[in-house]
């Protein structure tokens, strides 16, 4: 029953259309083009477009001038098909993050598990159908429209494992590829969370070694290590507080750009966009097979 429901799945959702939020930041010296560099910024959840955006700022001259920047937002985020949820759900499980008993976990649990039906209820079947290999063949689509034979890619944090995937798949595809920060996308959830834990341990120790002989350093004439580790069991006692409007419990944050954050201005560089319609944050829904619908971006490059 699993695979004929999985099955159905899949079929509703291809009958439901893709739309692909793109960018283009052409190369700035066509005679001496070499193709077209896709670009990804990670996340997961980061938007590619915003990434190409800003290209002119996190490009070398001499890239801008030999390749066309090409971002895109993967599937179920941003432009393209983002992952519509209800905010009261969203608050609601973020009022039960960090739970320090076994009732609260599983209030955590419960409430996880309805955010994600209700996610799943609003975006329709394709929210079943957003993983990294639809993205990578989403990928090799682009490619497609592009009219290009190899692309080269860069991909940093979660883009490594998109560019990973892409060159397992379409290796006589790929011209170049560089990954950033890379992730191994074999390893399961604990290897992973092993492998990040040791990177970001070696990395903080780079630090404190360097503030040690380094002069400049803030801390230089104290034991970056130690002033952690006693930053850290104040948090845990709840002694650390923020300077705010009235103190309050300093707890860990993970953010990132919304996925509906939009460009109202044209970025140095990109006269070659354009973007339409307007978006409007208009929130009624309407509701259809293909989950909720309304305001969408087309963006593209033009000539």
């Amino acid at each position: 029953m699993r695979h004929r429901r999985g099955t159905r799945g899949l079929e509703a959702a291809e009958r439901c259309p893709l739309r692909s939020g793109l960018a283009r930041h052409r190369a700035t010296d066509p005679a001496r083009r070499i193709g077209s560099l896709l670009v990804n910024p990670g996340g997961p959840g980061g938007p590619g477009v915003n990434f190409t955006f800003m290209a002119p700022d996190s490009f070398s001259p001499e890239l801008l001038e030999r390749f066309d920047i090409v971002g895109f937002d993967p599937r179920g985020v941003g432009r393209s098909n983002p992952v519509v949820c209800d905010e009261d759900r969203v608050n609601a499980q973020n009022a039960l993050l960090y739970p320090d008993s076994a009732s609260s976990f599983a209030a955590l649990r419960k409430a996880n598990r309805a955010l994600g039906e209700n996610c799943r209820d609003l975006t329709g079947p394709l929210a079943d159908h957003m993983d990294t290999g639809s993205v990578v063949r989403d990928m090799d689509a682009i490619r497609a429209g592009l009219g290009e034979r190899r692309i080269t890619c860069y991909g940093v944090s979660y883009g490594t494992a998109i560019g990973q995937q892409y060159a397992e798949r379409y290796p006589h595809r790929v011209r170049a590829m560089t990954l950033d920060s890379d992730m191994d996308h074999s390893l399961g959830a604990w290897g992973f969370q092993k492998t990040e834990t040791i990177g970001v341990e070696e990395s903080y120790g780079k630090f404190a070694d360097w503030c040690a002989r380094t002069p400049s350093c803030a801390l230089h004439d104290r034991d970056a290590r130690s002033v952690f580790d006693t930053l850290y069991k104040r948090a845990e006692a709840g002694e650390l507080v923020e300077p705010a409007t009235r103190p309050r419990r300093s707890r860990p944050k993970i953010s990132s750009p919304p996925p509906w954050a939009t460009c109202t201005t044209r970025p140095a560089g990109s006269g070659s966009l354009r973007l339409s319609p307007t978006w409007t944050p208009a929130p009624p829904r309407r509701h259809g097979p293909c989950g909720s619908t309304g305001s969408r971006w087309s963006i593209r490059s033009t000539r």
